[in-house]
C-alpha cells in the first residue's frame, strides 16, 4: 500500500515541442484528483525531463493497481522537404519513489520504453490540410464555440467533445455545410480534445475552457 508516488520522466526533446509535455492524473488508481488526491508537476525542456509528484491528502495508504496517469507530448513539426517521417521517442524514468504515510518508501525497478512514429508524408499533408480546415472560435471558450470548417471538408456527420483521456463527453450529429455551434457551459475549466467526423476522415482539434 502507497500513499504518494513521486518521479522524473526523461523524454528525447530534440523530436518533442516546448511546453508541450504534461501529465493528467484524472484516472489515477491511487485516488481522485481535487478529492483526496493532489499532484504537481514541472517540466523542465531544456534538460528534456518532467518531474511529477502525487499524493494523497487523507492521511490513508492506498492498496492496488493500475493507471497512474497519462502523459501528453506534441512531436515537433518539421516535415518541410521530407517524403516520409521515421522518429523514435525514448521515455526513461528515474527518481522513482512510492511513499507511505509513516514516510517509508517501497523500492521500485521502473522499466524504459520508447514509441516509433513512422508515416508517408503524402498522408500527413493530407491531414495537415484537414486540421486547418477548422477552426474553432472563440478558443479558449467559456459558454459556448463555434466549429467552421470550409470547402475542403464536404460533409460533416459528428461532432463529439473527449476529455483529455478520450472519454468522450458530448456528441452532436451534424447536418450543417460549413458551421456547427456547440454549448460548453456544462463543461468544467480545462483542455479537452474536439473531433470532427467527416468524409474524408476524422479531425481532431485541442479545445480549451475557463471558468
Amino acid at each position: 500500500s502507497i500513499y504518494g508516488i513521486a518521479m522524473t520522466i526523461n523524454y528525447s526533446k530534440n523530436i518533442v515541442d516546448s511546453a508541450s509535455v504534461f501529465a493528467k492524473f484524472d484516472s489515477c488508481w491511487i485516488g481522485t484528483l481535487n478529492s483526496n488526491l493532489i499532484s504537481i508537476q514541472k517540466d523542465n525542456y531544456s534538460n528534456g525531463r518532467i518531474d511529477l509528484a502525487i499524493v494523497r491528502t487523507d492521511k490513508q495508504n492506498q492498496s492496488g493497481h493500475g493507471t497512474i496517469g497519462i502523459l501528453s507530448i506534441d512531436m515537433k513539426d518539421d516535415l518541410s522537404g521530407r517524403t516520409d517521417i521515421f522518429k523514435m521517442l525514448e521515455l526513461s524514468f528515474s527518481n522513482v519513489s512510492l511513499i507511505r504515510f509513516d514516510g517509508t518508501t517501497i523500492p521500485v525497478n521502473a522499466i524504459n520504453d520508447s514509441i516509433v512514429v513512422h508515416d508517408e508524408i503524402t498522408a500527413l499533408q493530407q491531414l495537415q490540410m484537414l486540421q486547418n480546415s477548422v477552426s474553432l472560435i472563440p478558443n479558449p471558450a467559456k459558454e459556448k464555440v463555434t466549429i467552421n470548417w470550409n470547402s475542403t471538408i464536404e460533409e460533416v456527420t459528428e461532432i463529439s467533445i473527449c476529455s483529455a483521456i478520450g472519454e468522450t463527453l458530448l456528441k452532436k450529429q451534424v447536418s450543417a455545410k460549413s458551421k456547427f455551434e456547440l454549448s460548453t457551459s456544462e463543461l468544467n475549466a480545462g483542455v479537452y480534445i474536439v473531433k470532427m467526423q467527416t468524409n474524408k476522415g476524422s479531425i481532431s482539434k485541442k479545445l480549451c475552457i475557463i471558468n
